[in-house]
């Protein structure tokens, strides 16, 4: 007996808040550029036929294709970008780089409150 690994078909992206994104945007571009900036040719079909016009909108945290899930297909490394509806970025990659502006701002916020200011 084999044993397989049940997935979901469908890629889900979320929020800043980690719940599933809503009416969010996604650009997918050139490998190691802005996305945004610099767009590649995706797909709806693993046939590269069905051309997806970017930014690609989101409905609850899927890739929307006319109101339903989609997958999204390209024949090229690439880059990609996920914004909310404010279209603030929803980059879940921890980095050492966030964490420093993290720990700044609570020390900003934590510090006590000097009485001869």
């Amino acid at each position: 007996m084999s044993v397989l690994s049940v997935q979901s078909p469908y890629p889900i992206f979320t929020d800043t808040d980690g719940d599933p994104l809503e009416s969010g945007y996604i650009w997918i571009g050139v490998a190691n550029l802005d996305p945004q900036a610099n767009p590649l040719a995706v797909y709806w079909d693993a046939a590269l036929t069905m051309p997806i016009v970017q930014p690609i909108r989101t409905l609850a945290g899927y890739p929307s294709q006319a109101g339903s899930p989609g997958r999204i297909y390209t024949n090229a490394d690439h880059s990609i970008r996920v914004q909310n509806k404010r279209l603030f970025d929803c980059d879940q990659r921890i980095t050492f780089q966030n964490i420093r502006r993290i720990r700044k701002i609570l020390n900003c916020i934590l510090q006590p409150i000097r009485p001869d200011i």
